[in-house]
């Protein structure tokens, strides 16, 4: 019994250090994690998601959909950066894919994004209403060329978010452009519905 008493006691005292070795363990693995990877080049990326027809696209591609320019200033790592890229809409690119959206659903299609990633599995996210034509219009690109020169070390494809201040949805290096509905759950509840 007294053998089982001074365990216990032990055990209470030495629950907080291991908790938060635990804790901080988990957090060196998790930063450890979250940073980004060596990626390099894009030469393509997929198309995919919940639509009818994914595809790979490589440089012919963009090329051969309706170019557009856009000159754009956002705040980047050494500060102020001025561009003029040129590429494919990516509502060309979205809408060519059909996504499966519920026509039982009002306006279903402003709950969707395109989710695009890059390969050093930085990723970000465009809502749908922020680039269709009928909601807020940003030419929104999957740019190839930059100030009319053809993109280099940055892959021969980049997001570009046009009237972001921040530099952060500027993805270089894409691989994949996944368009989705927001995933399945339970409904929200409305306030004061008790």
């Amino acid at each position: 019994m007294v053998s089982v008493l001074l365990r216990w006691r032990r055990a209470r005292l030495l629950a907080p250090f291991l908790l938060g070795a635990g804790l901080l363990l988990g957090l060196s693995v998790t930063e450890t994690a979250a940073q980004p990877t060596a990626g390099g080049v894009s030469s393509f990326f997929r198309v995919s998601g919940r639509i009818d027809h994914p595809k790979t696209y490589r440089l012919a591609d963009l090329k051969a959909l309706p170019s557009h320019t856009v000159a754009v200033s956002f705040q980047g790592p050494g500060g102020v950066q001025t561009h003029n890229f040129t590429g494919a809409l990516l509502y060309d690119i979205a809408t060519a894919a059909a996504p499966r959206v519920d026509a039982d659903q009002k306006n279903d299609i402003l709950r969707w994004t395109a989710r695009v990633h890059a390969t050093d599995n930085y990723e970000v996210v465009v809502a749908w209403g922020e680039f269709d034509p009928g909601f807020e219009a940003k030419q929104v690109l999957l740019a190839y060329a930059d100030n009319g020169q053809p993109l280099t070390d940055t892959g021969f494809a980049r997001l570009v978010v046009p009237s972001d201040k921040k530099g952060g949805r500027y993805v270089s290096n894409v691989n994949q452009v996944a368009i989705n509905p927001p995933r399945l759950g339970p409904n929200f509840p409305f306030f004061g519905d008790d």
